[in-house]
């Protein structure tokens, strides 16, 4: 199951610290652990990290 973690300030000039949503996404590995990443809207005050789980839709047969 894939995840997602975020931060968003009231204040939109106050930036979203990159560890942090590093912090995140180690946090939920187990949820996606195929891939994450994270972007940070510097103007804005937000920023969020995707963790990825590949889904291959393969089955059985």
């Amino acid at each position: 199951m894939c995840g997602i973690g975020g931060a968003m300030y009231g204040d939109p000039n106050h930036p979203v610290d990159p560890s942090l949503l590093v912090g995140m996404a180690a946090i939920q590995h187990h949820r996606g652990p195929d891939g994450f990443g994270y972007q940070i809207l510097a103007d804005r005050g937000v920023g969020f990290t995707p963790a990825r789980l590949s889904m291959n839709g393969g089955g059985p047969g």
